[in-house]
């Protein structure tokens, strides 16, 4: 295996980064999450800060049945996995385990002289629709941290789902319409598992019902959606985007809700131009982020993400750290 000094150098020299769009491990020429075209690239899920088009891709099965939708005219040739379904590749043993984003969201451990985990986004609280999250032990890490910085600490779940929904009650109780931003895939998903369980009556748009039906084929079961041009139920559920706040505008008595985890800055509602930003994220916070390092216990951290701080407060526990090129969202 050899020295400390050689495995520090074969560590520090794994891991290259092409432009702000490609982040490449070198040894084995696998992009991870790569945007720029390449000849093989991991995609952990089908967000579309994650997504590439290239001429062959790693993916789990419910992240290629995104990917087909979200990257419609692709060529890509796929290598689609199962969880913990061990390939050979250039020399080194490569396997996916669920990260808790997303459903169908994975890491990747790459096994060679040493175990690399790249983890593409990840939460530790167990969500309604998405694979629990595993830890596995490795000797670098490559994670992104989304929130990393300390003033991201998440109120708990049950916390957060009780405040969503005090607002859609009180703005039914005034005769008005509750409208719920988030993002298309994933955390309208979440969104509408979590409304139906309170027992609302759920209406959405197309493309997030056509997301919600793949949910449903892997398994995870809701209750029956209409969507905009059928009667509408107690609380709509839209992309947080230009096109459905425009759409909405013209509703005088209604209350706009955004799902993010920025919901945490004070100014956030006036940042998205909605009424509340309820901090319910599909991401870890920065306990959260902390506590994964602890439990992977790695030689060494690449951390990809805008804030220095949980970079720094790796090496001040003593930890090898570096922070590299955010994405390009």
């Amino acid at each position: 295996m050899g020295t400390v000094k050689e495995r520090d150098s074969a560590i520090k020299e794994l891991l290259v980064s092409n432009g702000t769009n490609s982040l490449i491990l070198a040894g084995i020429n696998l992009g991870l999450d790569s945007r720029e075209s390449l000849d093989i690239s991991f995609i952990s899920h089908a967000h579309a800060d994650h997504l590439g088009s290239h001429k062959r891709i790693i993916v789990s099965k419910p992240t290629y049945a995104f990917y087909e939708i979200r990257m419609k005219g692709s060529k890509a040739e796929p290598m689609v996995l199962d969880y913990y379904q061990t390939i050979n590749f250039n020399n080194h043993r490569l396997n996916i385990f669920p990260a808790g984003h997303i459903l169908g969201s994975a890491q990747i451990v790459i096994e060679g002289e040493q175990t690399v985990v790249y983890t593409g986004d990840i939460k530790l609280r167990r969500g309604l629709t998405a694979e629990p999250i595993e830890i596995v032990h490795c000797d670098v890490l490559i994670m992104e941290a989304t929130f990393g910085h300390p003033r991201y600490v998440f109120p708990a779940q049950p916390e957060v789902y009780t405040r969503l929904k005090t607002e859609i009650e009180q703005t039914l109780n005034q005769q008005g319409i509750p409208i719920v931003f988030g993002y298309a895939l994933g955390k309208a998903q979440e969104a509408i598992a979590v409304l139906q369980n309170f027992g609302f009556k759920v209406t959405t748009e197309k493309r997030i019902k056509q997301y919600l039906d793949i949910y449903q084929e892997y398994g995870v079961a809701f209750k029956p959606v209409t969507t905009l041009d059928q009667e509408w139920g107690d609380v709509l559920v839209l992309p947080m985007n230009t096109k459905w706040k425009n759409f909405v505008e013209p509703i005088l008595k209604k209350r706009t809700i955004f799902l993010s985890g920025w919901g945490i800055d004070p100014k956030a509602k006036y940042q998205f131009q909605v009424d509340t930003v309820l901090p319910f994220s599909d991401h870890c916070d920065y306990n959260e982020l902390m506590q994964y390092v602890e439990i992977a216990k790695p030689k060494k951290v690449y951390v990809i993400g805008n804030f220095p701080e949980f970079t720094n407060d790796l090496k001040r526990k003593g930890l090898e750290a570096k922070s590299i090129q955010p994405r390009n969202l």
